[in-house]
């Protein structure tokens, strides 16, 4: 099967800080030890997932006591274009959400 590189971009309005707390891709916990999950507007990921040719990413973005406005999350494989997984106007404490991406 192998595996493809991901990218999981998340971004939002501002600088307040913010902290991806998971990472799930298709089923399958992504470790995030090591990687940069804390940000001020923006967070960028980059993973291996099993090359399954569709991709169901879940994440949690956690920023207590603040709101953030204007977010959007997209994914890339093997460095392609962005695919849009999910937007909120406004989130407040934390913000779960899911997209798919697809080879």
């Amino acid at each position: 099967m192998g595996q493809v590189q991901m990218t999981l971009s998340i971004i939002w309005k501002g600088t307040e800080g913010a902290e991806l707390s998971y990472l799930v891709d298709s089923g399958i916990p992504v470790s995030l030890a090591g990687k940069p999950t804390n940000g001020k507007g923006s967070i960028t990921i980059a993973y291996l997932a099993d090359n399954t040719g569709a991709h169901k990413i879940e994440w949690g973005l956690v920023f207590p006591n603040k709101t953030l406005r204007t977010l959007a999350a997209t994914a890339s494989i093997e460095g392609g274009a962005a695919q849009d997984l999910a937007s909120s106007n406004e989130e407040s404490q934390i913000w779960k959400s899911a997209g798919q991406a697809v080879d």
